[in-house]
């Protein structure tokens, strides 16, 4: 403790221990916050995904959609973890008011099973959907409303590629749809045009008769992922294959597993660079206590309780610097709403707006795992750091050191 207070002599020595603790302390609070807001905003962007997708996804390998007049969704649904079962019907179309037009991904569902898309049921913005089934009703995202423009009330004119065949070619399927209502989801990766059409309309449409391009599959657990996923491929008959929703949004899974570890990465660099001003400060300590370092060797003092006395002087900075990151990284985390509005009132910072929801609107998921990892990693960067210098004072040769003395 006495080499880590600040005297007259070894002043500077001890300015660098308080920036290195203060470095390790501000660099795990900084991985911790910025890892904590990440995990958050990871799951939101994965929950949207899933709401569209499902957590399990049912899909034919041979043939054109799967037939709806089987007990498949019943002998499906039946399974542990299983809390619902829906058949839909995907296919992209272009979508056309007025001369303006833009291309679509059209989604065949029930009205029941449009509730179970939280992501589209919640987020009405006009209309309705009272009468989606009955109507023969487009629901459309915001964005759509705006851009061709489709308001409910209006009609929107699908075309299909998928019409009927004649002895010449394919004929474009198309037909005007009223619109019943509009939905926004908020966020940028699905601010994407996802119409929904009533299941029976979307099955004329695109010539499925008493077909469904895939089942969605949804669970009351998602962390049980792969084992409901091997019951319901048991079930299944031959022709038809399983996808969980990492499959289905590997793309979106896979950018955000190599943002986090990058991050992770780039952020663990200033812990680093803290850790080597311990490397800095203990040099210069055992430059200065040389000569003390010889009287003890020569007072019968061995190597190794030379190395400990180092060993311990730079592995305190590390620990009461990581144990202040990990309070105040947590502290932070667990205030970030509170923090947020603050910074809210500062003049000119825009920090509302609504297409930027999901980024604008912070939070935090505090992963006990990752911030374990983290202050294991800060203590371990913090003891190897010690090493060297440890080493040097405890071979330090008396005799060398007491020569000119």
């Amino acid at each position: 403790m006495r080499y880590l207070r600040a005297r007259r002599k070894e002043s500077f020595i001890s300015v660098i221990s308080i920036f290195s603790l203060v470095g390790i302390a501000l660099g795990v609070a900084t991985l911790i916050v910025v890892i904590s807001v990440m995990n958050s905003w990871h799951v939101k962007l994965l929950d949207e995904a899933i709401s569209f997708s499902g957590h399990l996804r049912i899909e034919s390998t041979q043939e054109r959609g799967i037939s709806t007049s089987g007990d498949l969704a019943e002998r499906v649904g039946t399974l542990e973890g299983v809390a619902t079962v829906i058949p839909v019907i995907e296919s992209k179309a272009l979508a056309s008011v007025n001369g303006n037009a833009t291309g679509v991904e059209v989604r065949g569902v029930r009205r029941a099973d449009l509730e179970s898309i939280p992501s589209v049921y919640n987020n009405q913005t006009l209309g309705s959907l009272e009468a989606f089934d009955t109507a023969g009703g487009l629901f459309v995202p915001s964005n759509l409303s705006i851009s061709l423009p489709a308001f409910p009330g209006s009609f929107v004119t699908l075309i299909s590629p998928n019409g009927p065949v004649t002895s010449f070619s394919t004929v474009p399927n198309r037909k005007a749809f009223r619109v019943v209502g509009s939905y926004s989801t908020h966020e940028m990766r699905f601010e994407r045009p996802f119409v929904y059409l009533p299941f029976k309309d979307a099955q004329l449409f695109f010539a499925l008769e008493d077909r469904a391009s895939a089942y969605k599959v949804i669970l009351t657990d998602k962390q049980n992922t792969d084992q409901t996923k091997t019951a319901v491929r048991e079930v299944l008959p031959a022709g038809l294959e399983v996808r969980d929703w990492k499959q289905t949004n590997g793309t979106l899974w896979g950018v955000l597993q190599v943002e986090k570890n990058m991050m992770f990465i780039i952020l663990a660099l200033i812990i680093l660079i803290a850790v080597f001003n311990i490397v800095s400060g203990l040099i210069m300590l055992v430059k200065d206590k040389g000569n003390d370092i010889a009287i003890l060797r020569s007072m019968g003092a061995t190597q190794g309780t030379v190395i400990r006395v180092f060993l311990i002087a730079g592995s305190a900075i590390g620990i009461v610097g990581t144990f202040a990151g990990f309070l105040l990284g947590t502290v932070i985390s667990v205030n970030i709403v509170f923090i947020q509005e603050q910074i809210r009132r500062i003049p000119g910072l825009a920090l509302n707006d609504a297409q930027l929801a999901l980024l604008s609107e912070l939070s935090t998921r505090v992963e006990v795992r990752e911030v374990s990892a983290i202050i294991l990693m800060s203590l371990f960067f913090s003891l190897v750091a010690t090493i060297y210098p440890s080493w040097r004072a405890g071979h330090l040769d008396p005799v060398e050191a007491l020569r000119y003395e």
